[in-house]
């Protein structure tokens, strides 16, 4: 990811979802991309701007990646 890229979201979750500075995640059928879950519904969440923590360590702060 490019920290210095600037995007702006365009309202469609397949371009928005990679914007840096954004988690991703996505609950429901996955099948059609090859995986086993079959649902009735595919539901994307896009969070801007972001705080993440991995096994305690904070690793998005604000959007910001704070590792290499």
């Amino acid at each position: 990811m490019e920290p210095m890229l600037k995007l702006e979201y365009l309202g469609t979750i397949l371009e928005d979802e990679k914007a840096y500075g954004t988690v991703h995640f996505a609950f429901g059928d996955n099948s059609t991309f090859g995986g086993k879950t079959k649902a009735g519904i595919h539901l994307d969440v896009l969070v801007r701007k972001p705080t993440v923590y991995l096994d305690g360590e904070k690793i998005m702060d604000g959007g910001k990646l704070l590792i290499p």
